[in-house]
């Protein structure tokens, strides 16, 4: 049975998915730069796409996406959007996903598996190889990043599995989750960074980093009604400013 965080956030999810799929997929690109630059692919789900407009691309790299709401790693290796960011020959690419489990690619014989179960993990598993293997192929360096943690038992779980395996094929990084960590648990506050003031949504000290009023706080956004029509984020996010400079610092320290 699907959990209340999933059922909330599906019909939303797959029409996003359906209309970016229908487009050859939710591609965005920081400006091209100098031919020098060298490019780091971002592949993800809602967590990547909602953050997107934050991340800035370091001194001598291009950023490029391939992220939407909802979709599964075999959503990637759906079409030719992959293939084509592929063949422009990142030097790194980087794989967040959060264990989403609706999407059509994800039936097995016709039915959508148990989140977590083997059926599952299997599916991701398959298509993550593929992926790794596609990126290695053109010599691009990759790193699974660890998910923020997940109040849902069944959804940590499936992402702890997840890290486990990945471990095995690619360098993991943890440095993104930790950023929205507080002592090793998942956590909807912490204190404000120095930069953060009353007008970015600090209060007393403390500021949201996930949304506060979204079954399972999954997202960064800080309240539901923060989040556009393209579940990006209207308001300053706390979440999403140190994911991306997490990912920041990871992508500058790849040499």
């Amino acid at each position: 049975m699907s959990s209340p965080r999933r059922t909330s956030q599906r019909c939303l999810a797959l029409l996003l998915v359906a209309a970016c799929l229908g487009f050859g997929g939710f591609v965005a690109a920081t400006p091209s730069g100098a031919s020098r630059d060298r490019l780091a692919l971002l592949l993800g789900d809602s967590l990547t796409s909602e953050t997107k407009p934050v991340f800035v691309a370091p001194p001598g790299w291009r950023l490029e996406f391939l992220a939407y709401p909802g979709i599964a790693p075999c959503d990637w290796l759906r079409g030719s959007t992959l293939r084509r960011l592929l063949n422009r020959h990142p030097s790194l690419v980087l794989v967040e996903t959060a264990s989403n489990d609706y999407t059509a690619c994800m039936r097995v014989d016709g039915t959508l598996p148990v989140l977590g179960d083997a059926a599952f993990l299997r599916r991701y598993e398959q298509s993550l190889t593929t992926v790794f293997q596609d990126a290695h192929r053109v010599h691009a360096t990759v790193v699974y990043l660890d998910p923020p943690m997940f109040f849902e038992p069944a959804v940590q779980r499936a992402s702890i599995a997840l890290d486990r395996w990945a471990r095995s094929k690619v360098r993991v990084s943890g440095a993104p989750r930790w950023a929205v960590t507080v002592d090793g648990k998942p956590v909807v506050y912490m204190h404000c960074l120095a930069s953060e003031t009353a007008a970015d949504g600090c209060l007393f000290g403390q500021i949201p980093v996930r949304t506060v009023d979204e079954l399972g706080h999954v997202h960064f956004c800080p309240h539901h009604a923060d989040f556009t029509a393209v579940y990006t984020c209207s308001v300053y996010s706390s979440g999403e400013h140190r994911w991306a400079r997490a990912v920041d610092r990871l992508i500058r320290s790849t040499h």
